[in-house]
Protein backbone atom coordinates (compact mmCIF):
# COMPACT_ATOMS: atom_id res chain seq x y z
CA UNK A 1 0.00 0.00 0.00
CA UNK A 2 3.09 2.59 0.15
CA UNK A 3 2.61 3.74 -3.72
CA UNK A 4 -1.00 4.52 -3.19
CA UNK A 5 -2.22 8.21 -2.29
CA UNK A 6 -5.05 10.46 -2.88
CA UNK A 7 -5.63 13.65 -4.18
CA UNK A 8 -8.02 16.26 -4.61
CA UNK A 9 -10.18 16.31 -7.31
CA UNK A 10 -12.53 18.92 -6.59
CA UNK A 11 -12.99 21.54 -4.39
CA UNK A 12 -16.36 23.70 -3.16
CA UNK A 13 -15.85 26.76 -1.45
CA UNK A 14 -19.27 29.84 -0.94
CA UNK A 15 -19.98 29.06 2.84
CA UNK A 16 -19.71 31.91 5.01
CA UNK A 17 -19.84 29.24 8.07
CA UNK A 18 -18.11 25.92 9.27
CA UNK A 19 -19.55 23.30 6.86
CA UNK A 20 -20.75 20.23 9.54
CA UNK A 21 -22.09 17.82 7.89
CA UNK A 22 -22.50 16.53 3.86
CA UNK A 23 -24.24 14.23 1.81
CA UNK A 24 -24.95 13.07 -1.97
CA UNK A 25 -27.25 11.70 -4.69
CA UNK A 26 -26.41 10.65 -8.35
CA UNK A 27 -25.71 14.40 -9.15
CA UNK A 28 -25.04 16.69 -6.39
CA UNK A 29 -23.06 17.46 -3.11
CA UNK A 30 -25.09 18.78 -0.02
CA UNK A 31 -23.79 20.86 2.49
CA UNK A 32 -25.01 22.20 5.61
CA UNK A 33 -23.06 24.99 7.32
CA UNK A 34 -23.20 27.16 10.37
CA UNK A 35 -24.05 29.55 8.22
CA UNK A 36 -27.87 28.70 7.96
CA UNK A 37 -27.89 27.64 5.06
CA UNK A 38 -28.05 24.04 2.82
CA UNK A 39 -26.05 24.61 -0.27
CA UNK A 40 -25.89 21.99 -3.13
CA UNK A 41 -22.84 21.40 -5.59
CA UNK A 42 -22.86 20.01 -8.84
CA UNK A 43 -20.59 16.87 -8.99
CA UNK A 44 -20.21 17.19 -13.00
CA UNK A 45 -19.59 21.15 -13.31
CA UNK A 46 -17.47 21.61 -10.63
CA UNK A 47 -19.88 24.35 -9.34
CA UNK A 48 -22.78 25.20 -6.62
CA UNK A 49 -25.73 25.21 -8.41
CA UNK A 50 -28.95 27.55 -8.00
CA UNK A 51 -30.55 25.38 -5.23
CA UNK A 52 -30.50 26.24 -1.14
CA UNK A 53 -32.43 26.65 1.78
CA UNK A 54 -32.39 29.57 4.26
CA UNK A 55 -32.65 27.80 8.10
CA UNK A 56 -33.84 29.23 11.13
CA UNK A 57 -31.10 27.48 13.31
CA UNK A 58 -27.90 25.85 12.81
CA UNK A 59 -27.82 22.75 11.39
CA UNK A 60 -25.45 19.87 12.91
CA UNK A 61 -26.67 16.94 10.99
CA UNK A 62 -28.50 15.98 7.13
CA UNK A 63 -29.64 12.62 5.68
CA UNK A 64 -30.90 11.92 1.69
CA UNK A 65 -34.23 9.31 2.66
CA UNK A 66 -36.55 7.90 0.23
CA UNK A 67 -34.57 7.43 -2.40
CA UNK A 68 -32.68 10.66 -2.44
CA UNK A 69 -36.16 12.20 -3.38
CA UNK A 70 -36.41 13.91 0.34
CA UNK A 71 -33.55 15.77 2.51
CA UNK A 72 -33.65 15.42 6.21
CA UNK A 73 -31.94 18.37 8.43
CA UNK A 74 -31.23 18.36 12.28
CA UNK A 75 -31.32 21.38 13.61
CA UNK A 76 -29.43 22.66 17.21
CA UNK A 77 -32.78 23.45 18.54
CA UNK A 78 -33.41 20.28 18.32
CA UNK A 79 -36.08 20.48 15.41
CA UNK A 80 -36.10 18.03 12.16
CA UNK A 81 -36.89 19.48 8.96
CA UNK A 82 -37.65 18.09 5.59
CA UNK A 83 -37.38 19.08 2.45
CA UNK A 84 -38.94 17.53 -0.48
CA UNK A 85 -35.97 17.86 -3.28
CA UNK A 86 -38.39 17.85 -6.85
CA UNK A 87 -40.45 20.48 -5.32
CA UNK A 88 -38.36 22.40 -3.51
CA UNK A 89 -40.61 23.04 -0.22
CA UNK A 90 -40.83 21.91 3.64
CA UNK A 91 -42.67 19.25 4.05
CA UNK A 92 -42.34 18.11 7.50
CA UNK A 93 -41.12 19.43 10.94
CA UNK A 94 -40.83 17.23 13.87
CA UNK A 95 -40.33 18.28 17.22
CA UNK A 96 -39.52 15.16 19.34
CA UNK A 97 -35.68 15.79 19.95
CA UNK A 98 -35.47 18.59 22.68
CA UNK A 99 -31.68 19.64 22.21
CA UNK A 100 -29.10 19.63 18.79
CA UNK A 101 -29.45 16.62 16.67
CA UNK A 102 -26.35 15.20 15.56
CA UNK A 103 -27.16 12.11 13.63
CA UNK A 104 -29.14 10.88 10.67
CA UNK A 105 -29.16 8.02 9.09
CA UNK A 106 -31.52 6.37 6.79
CA UNK A 107 -32.68 2.69 6.49
CA UNK A 108 -33.98 2.01 2.96
CA UNK A 109 -34.85 -1.88 2.63
CA UNK A 110 -36.58 -1.07 6.38
CA UNK A 111 -37.86 3.13 4.60
CA UNK A 112 -36.69 3.95 7.84
CA UNK A 113 -34.50 6.82 9.14
CA UNK A 114 -33.14 7.58 12.61
CA UNK A 115 -32.32 10.33 14.26
CA UNK A 116 -30.05 11.02 17.34
CA UNK A 117 -29.21 14.47 20.10
CA UNK A 118 -27.33 15.82 22.23
CA UNK A 119 -29.51 14.49 25.53
CA UNK A 120 -29.02 10.66 24.33
CA UNK A 121 -32.19 10.41 22.58
CA UNK A 122 -32.59 7.96 19.08
CA UNK A 123 -35.97 8.30 17.56
CA UNK A 124 -37.09 6.10 14.72
CA UNK A 125 -39.29 7.37 12.37
CA UNK A 126 -41.16 5.84 9.25
CA UNK A 127 -39.12 7.42 5.50
CA UNK A 128 -42.77 7.36 3.63
CA UNK A 129 -45.17 8.92 6.68
CA UNK A 130 -42.72 10.61 8.86
CA UNK A 131 -44.57 8.88 11.69
CA UNK A 132 -42.70 8.67 15.19
CA UNK A 133 -42.21 4.82 15.81
CA UNK A 134 -40.29 4.35 18.42
CA UNK A 135 -37.86 6.73 21.13
CA UNK A 136 -35.25 5.78 23.22
CA UNK A 137 -33.54 7.26 25.77
CA UNK A 138 -30.20 5.76 26.23
CA UNK A 139 -29.14 7.98 29.02
CA UNK A 140 -25.49 7.70 27.38
CA UNK A 141 -24.90 11.73 27.01
CA UNK A 142 -24.45 13.23 23.15
CA UNK A 143 -24.56 11.00 20.57
CA UNK A 144 -22.29 11.92 17.94
CA UNK A 145 -22.69 9.41 15.01
CA UNK A 146 -25.27 6.73 14.19
CA UNK A 147 -23.70 3.76 11.77
CA UNK A 148 -25.36 1.10 10.05
CA UNK A 149 -23.19 -2.48 10.20
CA UNK A 150 -22.14 -4.13 7.06
CA UNK A 151 -25.41 -6.17 6.76
CA UNK A 152 -27.65 -3.55 8.09
CA UNK A 153 -29.52 -5.91 10.42
CA UNK A 154 -28.01 -3.55 13.54
CA UNK A 155 -26.52 0.19 14.25
CA UNK A 156 -23.68 1.50 16.51
CA UNK A 157 -23.86 4.83 18.13
CA UNK A 158 -21.37 6.82 19.27
CA UNK A 159 -21.76 8.40 22.87
CA UNK A 160 -20.57 10.99 25.00
CA UNK A 161 -19.81 7.99 28.06
CA UNK A 162 -17.67 6.94 26.01
CA UNK A 163 -19.43 3.56 25.17
CA UNK A 164 -20.31 2.19 21.61
CA UNK A 165 -23.88 0.51 21.45
CA UNK A 166 -25.44 -1.77 19.18
CA UNK A 167 -29.15 -2.04 18.63
CA UNK A 168 -31.12 -4.51 16.29
CA UNK A 169 -32.83 -3.27 13.43
CA UNK A 170 -36.22 -5.11 13.95
CA UNK A 171 -36.91 -4.86 17.89
CA UNK A 172 -34.38 -1.40 18.45
CA UNK A 173 -33.49 -3.48 21.34
CA UNK A 174 -29.94 -2.74 22.43
CA UNK A 175 -27.57 -6.33 22.45
CA UNK A 176 -24.15 -5.17 23.17
CA UNK A 177 -22.02 -2.19 25.07
CA UNK A 178 -18.23 -2.02 24.38
CA UNK A 179 -15.38 0.39 24.58
CA UNK A 180 -14.40 3.14 26.99
CA UNK A 181 -12.85 6.71 24.88
CA UNK A 182 -12.22 8.61 27.32
CA UNK A 183 -14.25 11.96 27.27
CA UNK A 184 -16.51 10.00 24.32
CA UNK A 185 -16.72 8.20 21.52
CA UNK A 186 -17.34 10.07 18.76
CA UNK A 187 -16.69 7.97 15.18
CA UNK A 188 -17.13 4.47 13.93
CA UNK A 189 -17.10 2.42 11.02
CA UNK A 190 -17.40 -1.71 10.16
CA UNK A 191 -14.46 -1.93 7.61
CA UNK A 192 -14.07 -6.38 7.15
CA UNK A 193 -16.67 -9.03 8.12
CA UNK A 194 -14.31 -9.55 11.67
CA UNK A 195 -13.28 -5.78 12.75
CA UNK A 196 -14.35 -2.68 13.37
CA UNK A 197 -12.62 0.54 14.30
CA UNK A 198 -14.18 3.10 16.69
CA UNK A 199 -12.38 7.06 17.60
CA UNK A 200 -13.10 9.39 20.03
CA UNK A 201 -12.35 13.00 22.09
CA UNK A 202 -9.27 10.74 23.50
CA UNK A 203 -7.38 10.50 19.79
CA UNK A 204 -7.60 7.06 19.73
CA UNK A 205 -8.40 4.41 17.47
CA UNK A 206 -9.34 1.39 18.57
CA UNK A 207 -9.99 -1.68 16.55
CA UNK A 208 -12.79 -4.00 17.81
CA UNK A 209 -13.46 -8.31 17.14
CA UNK A 210 -17.31 -7.79 15.95
CA UNK A 211 -18.17 -10.97 17.32
CA UNK A 212 -16.61 -10.73 21.20
CA UNK A 213 -16.66 -6.90 20.75
CA UNK A 214 -13.17 -7.60 22.19
CA UNK A 215 -10.57 -4.97 21.99
CA UNK A 216 -7.89 -5.64 19.77
CA UNK A 217 -5.47 -2.77 19.33
CA UNK A 218 -5.07 0.46 20.27
CA UNK A 219 -3.19 3.78 19.15
CA UNK A 220 -3.04 7.49 19.63
CA UNK A 221 -3.71 8.60 15.83
CA UNK A 222 -4.68 11.98 15.96
CA UNK A 223 -3.61 15.39 18.35
CA UNK A 224 -7.83 16.08 18.95
CA UNK A 225 -10.82 14.28 18.42
CA UNK A 226 -11.76 12.24 15.63
CA UNK A 227 -15.30 13.09 14.02
CA UNK A 228 -15.38 10.60 11.69
CA UNK A 229 -14.15 7.36 9.89
CA UNK A 230 -14.58 5.66 6.87
CA UNK A 231 -12.79 1.85 5.07
CA UNK A 232 -12.30 2.33 1.32
CA UNK A 233 -10.75 0.10 -1.14
CA UNK A 234 -12.68 -2.89 0.50
CA UNK A 235 -11.55 -2.75 3.92
CA UNK A 236 -7.82 -2.52 2.93
CA UNK A 237 -7.18 1.35 4.46
CA UNK A 238 -9.09 3.29 7.14
CA UNK A 239 -9.78 7.33 6.50
CA UNK A 240 -9.79 9.31 9.47
CA UNK A 241 -10.58 13.29 9.85
CA UNK A 242 -10.03 15.27 13.17
CA UNK A 243 -10.24 18.54 14.83
CA UNK A 244 -6.49 18.34 14.72
CA UNK A 245 -7.25 19.85 10.87
CA UNK A 246 -6.04 16.57 9.41
CA UNK A 247 -6.63 13.30 7.51
CA UNK A 248 -5.30 10.47 7.86
CA UNK A 249 -5.11 7.16 5.72
CA UNK A 250 -3.89 4.12 7.42
CA UNK A 251 -2.86 0.35 6.23
CA UNK A 252 -5.74 -1.73 7.90
CA UNK A 253 -3.46 -4.58 7.89
CA UNK A 254 -0.20 -2.64 9.87
CA UNK A 255 -1.95 0.06 10.81
CA UNK A 256 0.82 2.27 9.81
CA UNK A 257 0.40 5.64 8.39
CA UNK A 258 0.29 5.98 4.45
CA UNK A 259 -0.62 9.27 4.00
CA UNK A 260 -1.41 12.62 6.27
CA UNK A 261 -3.41 15.52 4.58
CA UNK A 262 -2.96 18.74 5.66
CA UNK A 263 -3.68 22.75 4.66
CA UNK A 264 0.11 22.01 3.25
CA UNK A 265 -0.94 19.19 0.62
CA UNK A 266 -4.60 21.13 -0.36
CA UNK A 267 -6.50 19.63 2.71
CA UNK A 268 -8.41 21.74 5.08
CA UNK A 269 -7.30 24.40 6.84
CA UNK A 270 -9.06 24.17 10.00
CA UNK A 271 -11.10 21.41 12.16
CA UNK A 272 -12.54 18.34 9.44
CA UNK A 273 -15.99 17.87 11.15
CA UNK A 274 -16.99 14.54 8.61
CA UNK A 275 -16.53 12.14 5.97
CA UNK A 276 -18.48 11.08 2.82
CA UNK A 277 -17.84 7.78 1.37
CA UNK A 278 -19.05 8.57 -2.16
CA UNK A 279 -16.95 4.46 -4.01
CA UNK A 280 -14.07 2.54 -2.65
CA UNK A 281 -11.39 4.66 -4.60
CA UNK A 282 -13.51 8.25 -3.33
CA UNK A 283 -14.58 10.50 -0.31
CA UNK A 284 -15.80 13.68 0.63
CA UNK A 285 -14.44 16.00 3.62
CA UNK A 286 -15.80 19.09 4.91
CA UNK A 287 -14.39 21.62 7.65
CA UNK A 288 -14.59 25.27 9.55
CA UNK A 289 -12.93 26.63 6.82
CA UNK A 290 -15.90 26.77 4.85
CA UNK A 291 -14.91 24.17 2.28
CA UNK A 292 -15.90 20.65 1.02
CA UNK A 293 -12.92 18.79 -0.78
CA UNK A 294 -12.99 15.80 -3.07
CA UNK A 295 -10.30 12.85 -3.25
CA UNK A 296 -9.88 10.28 -5.65
CA UNK A 297 -7.17 7.03 -5.48
CA UNK A 298 -4.37 7.25 -7.46
CA UNK A 299 -1.16 4.44 -7.69
CA UNK A 300 2.12 6.18 -8.30
CA UNK A 301 3.69 5.64 -11.64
Amino acid sequence: MSDSYFHKSLSFSGHTGPVYAIAEDDSFIYSASGDKFIARWSKKLGIQDSFSIKLPDTPFSIGLIDTCKKLVVGLQSGALLVFDLEKRIEIQSLREHNAGVFAICEHRINAQFYSADANGTICIWDSLTFNLLLKIPTNAGKIRRIVLNRDESSFVICCEDGTLRTFDCISFNEYATFGRHIMGATSFCSYSELFSISGGKDAHLCIWNKVSNELIYKFPAHLYVIYDIISLLDGQIVVSASRDKSIKIWDTKTWTLIQKIESKQGGHRFSVNALMKQNEHSFVSCSDDHSILCWSFNKVL
